[in-house]
């Protein structure tokens, strides 16, 4: 692929991002102290370890190496991107502990070395090794390169460097190696000298569109034209009537997300804000993540974004890529220490991008709105859920409902006409859910678009709860169903629906379902994307 053909494709991603309006791993790192492990023994493994990638990838050349040679297995790439950078994060860490600096905790640096163990191994053997399931082999980097582009995007934000000054900072390479289409940097750290923006037009040469993270106030002198300046806003300033974005062009507003994470029901109510206010159905998010600590598995972090994908996220800026010891003071643990996870996050972008026309007939504008005032906000925290507006959005999600969020002040004929159920809400009314709950039923009972929808429900009477579930119509008129089992438990879920659904293919796990409704299984955190077959 020739560098105009990139430039074409940035092109396109750019103009998707022109038509919308990170994920931080919560838990700092502690210090360690360096003689808690055997540095001899830690020696060696890195050692090992760094000679071993030196037979995968010229560390010299990444551009050339990761680009061309592992072209046609992008998730092999992805893969090995993710484990060149934990190499080097060891590598650093040998010679932090060397001088009694050491920044990364003893559990933590043998969790790297376990995943870069095992990475190495199904890098050089993917055909056989468990983990590269055999439609990721498949696809070429030229196939996803045409592939439709209205997934969810993501971008890592990039704050990674020992040496602030210089002008060429950061893994850009790695970056996109990892198959993300988007570079984000915020604003402040772009050198003016006019090498940012020579780093930016790199970035498009590669098919990363470019995205830099501002403020209301910023002037953004001096960046790209074509880049897309996004305006992080919080809780507090969606529903406090503020202004929410400049009407500069090229410039949108992102949802910001919390550096440690919330519940599932209180991050789904946060997007559902983002499309009632923006007022729009696909919206930007920035600190991308739902994980609330170390401990959740790197299945979570791709159901999570399986699900914000579905629900309109269409870019997530994720933070964390960041040296622990570059002085940015970020609250977000450093994902250069949880390469599963980066690993995981590269993984799902790829699938999202491959399976990017399949997510368009779920982008559907939910028939109820949620109308609030800025008390719906922590007065302490501006950008958290105040204590009693939390049990309202977990019963919304134990009963599989789907909802926007609006502005209890902006509730007019207009919007009664875009939902068919515009239900305020008050520390009052919430003190009782389930009468709450009643009003919303009684007011969709007539309406054949809810009575007739899709639910799970377990083998059991009742619906399931920790299940998200989305029901959309194909192309060609047909229904189909996205289903997340959101739960640490294996499970057999019970699809219901008013009219027959028919045989259908699981794209995600390239599975043929010949009788949907009857109980399938589902793995910890595992997400079906039901689609009719015929």
């Amino acid at each position: 692929m020739n560098t105009s053909e990139l430039r074409r494709l940035t092109a396109v991603w750019l103009s998707v991002l022109g038509i919308m309006a990170g994920a931080g791993l919560p838990s700092a790192l502690a210090a360690v102290s360096d003689d808690s492990v055997d540095m001899a023994t830690l020696r060696t493994r890195v050692d090992r370890l760094t000679d071993q990638v030196a037979g995968l990838v010229d560390l010299n050349n990444l551009l050339d190496t990761l680009h061309f040679e592992w072209f046609d297995r992008p998730y092999a790439r992805a893969t090995l991107a993710t484990l060149v950078k934990t190499t080097q994060t060891l590598e650093r860490e040998m010679r932090l502990r060397q001088h009694q600096n050491g920044a990364i905790a003893d559990p933590v640096l043998i969790e790297m070395l376990e995943w870069a163990d095992d990475a190495t191994q199904r890098v050089t053997a993917s055909d056989s090794y468990p983990g590269f399931r055999p439609h990721r082999r498949r696809i070429t980097g030229a196939e996803l390169a045409e592939a439709s582009p209205t997934p969810a995007l993501l971008g890592i934000v990039d704050r990674t460097t020992a040496t602030r000054s210089h002008p060429s900072f950061g893994d850009l390479d790695l970056a996109a190696a990892m198959g993300f289409r988007v570079y984000p940097r915020i604003a402040g750290e772009i050198p003016r000298d006019g090498s940012g923006s020579a780093l930016l037009d790199r970035a498009a040469a590669l098919g990363m569109a470019s995205v830099v993270l501002s403020d209301a106030n910023s002037t953004d002198t001096g960046l790209p034209q074509h880049a897309l300046t996004v305006e992080p806003v919080t809780l507090q300033n969606l529903l406090g009537g503020e202004r929410i974005v400049g009407s500069r062009p090229g410039r949108s507003a992102a949802i910001v997300d919390p550096a440690f994470g919330e519940s599932w029901a209180s991050s789904l109510a946060r997007r559902a804000a983002a499309r009632g206010v923006f007022e729009r159905l696909r919206y930007v998010a920035d600190g991308w993540g739902t994980l609330q600590n170390r401990s959740d598995p790197p299945d979570a972090t791709s159901a999570a974004l399986w699900v914000h994908a579905l629900d309109g996220q269409s870019l997530g800026l994720v933070r964390g890529w960041r040296d622990l010891r570059d002085g940015s003071g970020s609250m977000y643990a450093s994902l250069l220490t949880t390469p599963s996870h980066t690993e995981a996050l590269s993984h799902t972008a790829l699938d999202l991008i491959r399976l990017g026309e399949y997510l368009a007939p779920f982008r559907t504008k939910p028939v109820v709105a949620v109308a609030v005032g800025a008390e719906a906000v922590d007065p302490s925290r501006s950008n958290e859920w105040a204590a009693w507006i939390e049990p309202i959005w977990a019963k919304l999600l134990d009963r599989q409902l789907r909802f926007d969020v609006v502005r209890r002040g902006s509730v007019d004929d207009r919007l009664r006409r875009q939902y068919q159920v515009v239900v305020p809400l008050d520390p009052e009314k919430a003190a009782d859910p389930e009468t709450f709950l009643l009003t919303i039923g009684r007011e969709l009972a007539g309406h054949t678009e809810h009575t007739g929808r899709a639910t799970v429900k377990e083998t059991g009477p009742g619906l399931a709860e920790d299940v998200i579930i989305r029901e959309g119509v194909t192309p060609a008129g047909r229904c189909c169903v996205f289903v997340a089992n959101i739960s640490d438990r294996p499970r057999e879920l019970v699809l219901q629906r008013g009219k027959p659904l028919g045989a259908v293919r699981d794209l995600i796990a390239e599975e043929k379902i010949n009788e949907p409704h009857s109980p399938l299984p589902y793995e910890p955190w595992q997400v079906r994307l039901l689609w009719p077959t015929g």
